[in-house]
């Protein structure tokens, strides 16, 4: 496969819907690059790699680390992996054609599925809790 310059590949990624300009935290509002604010529902612990909300790891979390980087958390993440996918309608069962068959979406179902949540979202030497990424 030939590489794409990095100006392409956006263009590309924008022309499929992929990715689009940064935006504040859905929750919290805070902007990309900065930490979420207390109570984020959104905000990934970086010791557990859980929801950080209800994760329970105080003291052991870097909200630095876990900033808002003005995407949902793992969807830069799938793409970097290639973690893309398309919904394809069943024939024998129609639905009404609508963007889902036309335009490929991030898969995250599959990139926490797959454990990747592991390698992207736990600061390397805060791990110390033994819950398990794929179930939130």
């Amino acid at each position: 496969m030939a590489w794409l310059p990095v100006d392409e590949l956006k263009n590309l990624l924008m022309q499929l819907g992929l990715l689009n300009i940064p935006e504040s935290c859905p929750d919290c509002g805070t902007g990309a690059g900065h930490p979420h604010e207390q109570g984020c529902d959104v905000e990934r612990c970086s010791a557990c790699g859980r929801q950080r909300l209800s994760c329970g790891c105080a003291g052991r979390h870097d909200k630095f680390f876990a900033r808002w980087t003005g995407f949902w958390p793992g969807h830069l993440e799938c793409l970097a992996l290639g973690l893309v996918s398309r919904w394809d309608p069943d024939a024998p069962n129609v639905v009404p054609a609508d963007s889902l068959c036309r335009l490929p979406e991030v898969d995250l179902n599959r990139f926490i599925a797959e454990g990747w949540p592991t390698l992207f979202w736990i600061k390397p030497g805060c791990q110390g809790n033994d819950h398990d990424t794929s179930t939130h």
